[in-house]
């Protein structure tokens, strides 16, 4: 099996279209400014033995000073000038940021060593070894961490697009703030994603209700951001796959429904890697996404979580991408936990390449960047 690029999870084979959304915010957020975070960009810089870079980047407070981060596909191993990076590529790692001395803070790296050999922190079933897993969502909720997790299995052909999203598998774990390597977790796969459709690009838990807002290729000509809803109750049940609910076009207007059928979008352009929150200074919902291919990091807001959205406004220009053709930026998403202020927002993205082999030469990129984005 080849190591697949990450990065071509969130492609779309189509130039991108002009800017548009459903619907409209009637008093949008607008950007002041976005610069380079000096304070946050240096915190996942591939070390010279042990994490060289990932992607993914999703964070997870699980404290007010210890946040969760989970990556996708890792390299581990060593780091030189003469020959890059060297080493393992498990699909998914682990990191825990300990704030408790102020930002940036100190990380500290975990993936699995069974047997000595570099593995997955979150493997497969040992008995079926054809899928792995890469990262969706998460939050604690009532002292318990659920994660979203993508099950992914190999596709047709020998290139980055040769896999296949084969279910949503919500892991959940009881002991969160012991040590990582002490961690146990119960798994429960949810059954109703497909090809074209997903529904882990971001989170926001407002009790009685865990939202999770998704994607889906076949609405329009581009990909659309979708939503769904489960009350925590249905999440801690034995089936919790039973009790989601999706955001879909009624006769009247809109409304929720037990099926993923006939799903009203939300904004476009969507994406498998997003992020979602609730500011209270700009009383807005407020969602980070990009075309694919396209140099800028974008930024949508409204009032209610299911709409109106704003047309999207431009946010970041990605400097990696003008350097180098080849070169892909993904993986945007804010992390509201590490912000300072009130307008303000910590957003991450990772750029890759679509020539795979460079990538291991190429230490300027393949790990999460911060930008500091000041809002208005």
């Amino acid at each position: 099996m080849n190591r697949l690029l990450a990065f071509s999870w969130i492609l779309v084979l189509t130039a991108g279209p002009p800017l548009r959304s459903v619907g409209a915010d009637p008093a949008p957020v607008q950007i002041e400014s976005a610069t380079v975070d000096s304070l946050y960009d240096n915190l996942f810089l591939p070390q010279d033995r042990g994490w060289l870079g990932a992607d993914g980047a999703v964070s997870i407070p699980l404290s007010p000073t210890r946040v969760l981060w989970i990556f996708g596909d890792t390299m581990v191993g060593t780091l030189s000038k003469q020959k890059g990076r060297q080493g393992m590529m498990p699909r998914n790692t682990i990191a825990i940021q300990d704030l408790s001395e102020g930002p940036p803070g100190e990380v500290e790296f975990f993936w699995d060593l069974s047997d000595n050999i570099i593995g997955d922190f979150f493997p497969p079933d040992p008995w079926d070894a054809g899928y792995w897993y890469w990262p969706g969502v998460g939050e604690l909720i009532d002292g318990d961490l659920f994660l979203f997790m993508y099950k992914i299995v190999s596709g047709e052909g020998d290139n980055a697009f040769s896999f296949e999203l084969d279910d949503l598998t919500l892991f959940r774990i009881p002991n969160p703030q012991d040590s990582p390597r002490e961690w146990t977790w119960t798994t429960r796969n949810l059954g109703w994603v497909g090809p074209h459709q997903g529904f882990a690009s971001a989170i926001q838990v407002e009790p009685p209700y865990v939202y999770l807002l998704g994607y889906d290729d076949n609405l329009a000509k581009e990909r659309s951001m979708v939503l769904s809803r489960v009350r925590i109750e249905d999440l801690k049940s034995k089936e919790p796959e039973k009790g989601f609910e999706f955001w879909v076009k009624g006769n009247g207007g809109c409304e929720w429904s037990r099926e993923p059928k006939d799903l009203e979008p939300l904004f476009q352009p969507g994406v498998t890697e997003s992020s979602i929150h609730y500011n209270q200074k700009f009383n807005r919902y407020i969602a980070i996404t990009h075309h694919a291919f396209d140099p800028w990091m974008l930024l949508t807001s409204a009032p209610k979580i299911t709409g109106p959205w704003s047309e999207p406004n431009k946010v970041y220009q990605i400097p990696e991408m003008l350097a180098k053709k080849e070169r892909h930026a993904y993986a945007m998403k804010a992390h509201p936990e590490l912000d300072s202020a009130s307008d303000e927002l910590v957003v991450t993205y990772v750029v890759n390449t679509s020539d795979f082999w460079s990538m291991f030469q190429d230490t300027e990129i393949y790990y999460p960047r911060f930008v500091r984005v000041k809002l208005k």
